[in-house]
């Protein structure tokens, strides 16, 4: 099923954001069926502050669970995105824009899949 409704939701995503959509997290390596499915999307740094704000506040947001203008444009865009394609498609899908800078500290040796079949050239 996931074959099937992936790559064309995360075309829609690509053209949205302009990047490669990715798979990634315990639907890559689990062995048995994921409590969800992770993708990711990594925005350059700075088309990542022109639709969020500052990577700066939103980092330290991020660590000190605190909820700056940021953060918070972030968190209900995240949520929007997340919960629009989990009621469409009946799966649990856990969507997150990162900051390119924030996705290599924390996981640039991460094992990801790209889903989405725009050809880019990247």
């Amino acid at each position: 099923m996931l074959k099937r409704i992936l790559p064309g939701w995360a075309n829609q995503m690509y053209t949205r954001f302009g990047h490669p959509i990715y798979l990634v997290g315990s639907s890559l390596t689990a062995t048995s069926k994921p409590r969800d499915i992770d993708i990711r999307i990594i925005l350059p740094d700075n088309e990542f502050e022109g639709r969020y704000g500052s990577i700066v506040e939103w980092e330290e947001d991020t660590w000190q669970n605190t909820w700056r203008e940021s953060r918070q444009l972030w968190a209900l865009d995240m949520a929007k995105l997340s919960s629009e394609v989990s009621r469409i498609y009946k799966i649990n899908i856990d969507l997150q824009v990162y900051p390119q800078s924030y996705n290599e500290k924390l996981f640039k040796d991460k094992q990801k899949l790209r889903i989405d079949s725009i050809n880019d050239f990247e």
